[in-house]
């Protein structure tokens, strides 16, 4: 699973799906996840990064992120290497 090259992301949490033409906005935790999985981390090295970076237990990162890619996989914002 890798972030879409045709995704632009700003440091605000500014995405913008270039081939699609749609844009979202994502919080800071959001941001990066799609910052680290860009960097070819892998779901364990997220939430590693996560729990380390946002002081929140690893049980509750884990369910975050588990969360989230499925929503980005429906916005296309990931997609399968």
């Amino acid at each position: 699973m890798k972030v879409d090259p045709n995704i632009a992301l700003s440091e605000t949490g500014f995405l913008f799906h270039a081939s699609m033409g749609d844009s979202y906005s994502v919080n800071p935790t959001g941001l990066r996840i799609i910052q680290l999985i860009r960097e070819g981390k892998t779901v364990q090295e997220v939430v590693a990064t996560l729990t380390e970076e946002f002081d929140v237990a690893a049980e509750q990162a884990e369910e975050d992120v588990q969360d989230f890619l499925p929503y980005l996989q429906q916005l296309k914002i990931l997609i399968h290497a």
